[in-house]
């Protein structure tokens, strides 16, 4: 698995390497004879820190605790800002100003808004999802995303949990994965709007529901929000589907598809039915292409 993925990170690197790694600094500290020893084996240890606070952030996503998720975001903004104040070298400020907010914070951020306050979340969707490869974008042309479609033999595929490498999909670098859920709408939220909270995909995401279009977001690795209010049935089965489509060539990390913890939210109606929702990411039904979306 690609080592220098943050996605791979708690495959590579996890419980049991912070505790060996503890465990050899516990060592070093005790051999340190000099207070310059002593002081680069602090500044050393800070990492797995981090790599720890990490670890919790993403064990918090996954239980799809979302309050958890914002308090281990914070801390390891803290701590940053405490090794930062250490020692200016021993930090980049490009993760600080830029990398943070953008690849954890808005996961973390619209999580917590759409699973608390005036939102709950009516259901997790599953880490392993029917799933189906589009490596030519035709599979709006098949309806992979009619209700009626016999998705059966559709193979299944882990999402969050793993990587595209780690089943054997690294190869898949173009083209799109479809992704098929089947679910209800409880009698407690049928008078609530509902709505999907995406949490990060690689590249693009269109939003179906029911056969019907929603929108589309574009941008890896950014958390997104869609309404699918107009398009449930209150009490019949509901199929969402997903077309994730890479358009980006920064996946030789070996990812794909969703990637992130994501789950259907009940509450008051979004104003927007989706970040693009007049656009579908550049293929429309049909196979024709949207220029409007250049």
């Amino acid at each position: 698995m690609e080592a220098g993925s943050y996605l791979a990170v708690p495959h590579i690197f996890d419980r049991q390497f912070i505790d060996d790694a503890r465990k050899l600094f516990e060592k070093a500290k005790k051999a340190a004879t000099t207070k310059m020893d002593s002081k680069r084996i602090n500044y050393f240890s800070r990492p797995v820190d981090m790599l720890e606070l990490y670890l919790d952030y993403v064990d918090a996503s996954q239980r799809f605790d979302f309050v958890s998720v914002n308090r281990h975001y914070e801390a390891m903004l803290s701590l940053w800002d405490q090794v930062d104040a250490m020692n200016t070298e021993l930090v980049s400020r490009y993760p600080r100003k830029w990398y943070h907010k953008s690849f954890l914070g808005k996961f973390a951020t619209l999580g917590k808004q759409y699973s608390t306050g005036e939102y709950s979340i009516v259901e997790p969707l599953p880490d392993r999802l029917k799933a189906m490869l589009d490596p030519y974008n035709t599979g709006q042309e098949m309806n992979y995303q009619h209700p009626d479609l016999n998705d059966e033999d559709f193979f299944e595929v882990a999402t969050y949990s793993t990587t595209f490498e780690k089943q054997g999909l690294a190869g898949q670098r173009d083209g799109a994965i479809w992704y098929r859920h089947h679910f209800r709408i409880k009698p407690e939220h049928r008078a609530e709007s509902i709505g999907l909270f995406v949490g990060g995909v690689e590249d693009e995401v269109n939003v179906f529901i029911n056969g019907e279009y929603v929108g589309f977001s574009r941008g890896f690795p950014g958390s997104s929000v869609f309404d699918l209010s107009d398009g449930i049935r209150l009490e019949e089965e509901n199929v969402l589907a997903l077309q994730v489509v890479r358009r980006g060539k920064l996946n030789e990390t070996g990812h794909g598809g969703i990637i992130r913890p994501s789950f259907l939210f009940a509450g008051p109606k979004r104003k927007e039915k989706a970040p693009n929702q007049n656009q579908v990411g550049r293929v429309l039904p049909g196979g024709l292409v949207d220029e409007s979306s250049y």
